[in-house]
């Protein structure tokens, strides 16, 4: 660039070369995807598109825990989703039916009521016009519901791949609440945490849902059992 700056340097000819990248970006390849997973304070953010924009179902594992594998799911309208004896599911966009009616994420009755997760049929159908986002929980071959001495030794597992993304994501753990910064009210008691994944939409970031865990022991003091 050749320029003027008055009373202190003129430049005979002042001009603005602008000189442009003609090399042509390619696009990233994660954003054809339904589902892309990254890291946010320590947790796994999963960035998800609407159903009704994708044209095939897309799952993504998350981690396995005690007895069972979760993994994200997103399903477009009308499609069916098959479901194994002993799986679960947990509708967190649109809806799903089978031979007993729809589900939604809310709506149902107010805690304590437990709510379905299993079903007879082997099929569900994604709601026609929303099509469905869901958890899936599955057995994990060779194990059974049990109970275990301590949080150190409920099985986990951490399948969130975020490779693809460049970001590395470090293995969840259950962590004792009294040591986290918001478990002062809890010294002493034998309660765990493991932090886990927060699910948002892709095209406008609004969060959907957050997902951790927790364990607590039971009495005996001095023999504390684990459930999960």
């Amino acid at each position: 660039m050749s320029y003027n700056v008055a009373r202190y340097y003129e430049e005979p000819n002042p001009v603005v070369t602008l000189h442009l990248n003609r090399t042509p970006k390619r696009p990233a390849k994660i954003t054809s995807k339904a589902i892309i997973p990254t890291v946010w304070d320590n947790e796994g953010l999963v960035y998800l598109t609407l159903p009704s924009e994708v044209s095939e179902s897309s799952p993504f594992p998350l981690i396995d825990v005690a007895n069972y594998s979760l993994a994200i799911e997103v399903h477009p309208p009308q499609s069916k989703i098959p479901i194994s004896t002993g799986e679960g599911v947990k509708v967190l966009y649109g809806s799903i039916a089978d031979i007993n009616g729809p589900r939604k994420p809310l709506g149902g009755p107010p805690f304590p009521t437990l709510a379905a997760t299993t079903s007879e049929d082997e099929n569900l159908s994604a709601d026609a016009d929303l099509g469905a986002i869901l958890l899936r929980l599955t057995p994990i071959k060779g194990t059974e519901p049990g109970s275990w001495a301590s949080a150190g030794d409920v099985p986990v597992t951490t399948t969130f791949d975020t490779s693809g993304v460049g970001v590395e994501f470090q293995d969840l753990k259950f962590t004792k609440v009294e040591d986290l910064w918001w478990g002062g009210g809890f010294k002493d008691l034998d309660f765990y945490n493991m932090s886990g994944f927060h699910f948002r939409f892709l095209h406008d970031k609004s969060e959907i849902a957050h997902l951790q865990f927790w364990t607590a022991g039971m009495p005996p003091p001095s023999s504390p059992t684990l459930r999960c």
